[in-house]
């Protein structure tokens, strides 16, 4: 069991491994949370600030991408043939393909 101050020193890809070995192993994220004396939201801020959510059905920390949905208008009967922004102010992060992620990385 890794105490919390040595977890704190770990660079954030060090914890995020570490916890998703704990996970794989059958340990659940409230017990290791416990084990480390670590709120889940402080692990949650943290692991998101270097783009990783928690993926429920793989039960496991992932690389996440930022999508930003952003929704367009044809201003054709005004005769301009142009695209017009409306709104980009929604983004949501979705969980990378493991090929896809794999291919960012070389």
């Amino acid at each position: 069991m890794m105490k919390r101050s040595e977890f704190d020193k770990l660079n954030q890809l060090e914890q995020i491994d570490f916890v998703n070995k704990q996970l794989k192993q059958g340990t659940s994220l409230t017990q290791i949370c416990k084990d480390i004396d670590i709120a889940r939201s402080t692990l949650r801020k943290r692991f998101e600030k270097t783009g990783y959510t928690f993926n429920k059905e793989h039960n496991k920390y992932e690389l996440a991408v930022a999508t930003k949905i952003v929704r367009f208008t044809s201003n054709l009967c005004k005769g301009s043939g142009t695209l017009q922004k409306l709104d980009c102010s929604f983004c949501c992060y979705r969980p990378l393909h493991s090929e896809f992620r794999q291919s960012l990385l070389y």
